[in-house]
């Protein structure tokens, strides 16, 4: 969402708030630049390898390889520490 003229600050600040409070799971395609939604399918609806799960970060040089490398057990403290980021940047 980030424009031409924001700074790499309101860019940081972005990405946490996304990614802490509202990405809902899918495929970040870091090649192709889309999110895949949570179905495995990108918004041109051809389907992706990483199935239902909640952070897929896709290999740009190996297309269907996650290198999030979370485990599940994870995900809880991840999304906390994402949240608490976007809470702290937001305080200035």
């Amino acid at each position: 969402h980030g424009g031409a003229g924001e700074t790499t600050g309101a860019l940081l600040h972005g990405f946490f708030r996304f990614f802490g409070a509202e990405y809902r799971g899918g495929i970040v395609s870091v090649r192709q630049g889309i999110l895949q939604n949570d179905h495995g399918e990108d918004p041109g609806g051809s389907p992706s390898l990483g199935g239902n799960r909640w952070f897929f970060v896709e290999n740009p040089f190996e297309p269907g390889k996650d290198v999030a490398n979370v485990e599940v057990g994870q995900l809880a403290r991840i999304r906390d520490e994402l949240r608490r980021a976007y809470r702290h940047l937001g305080q200035g």
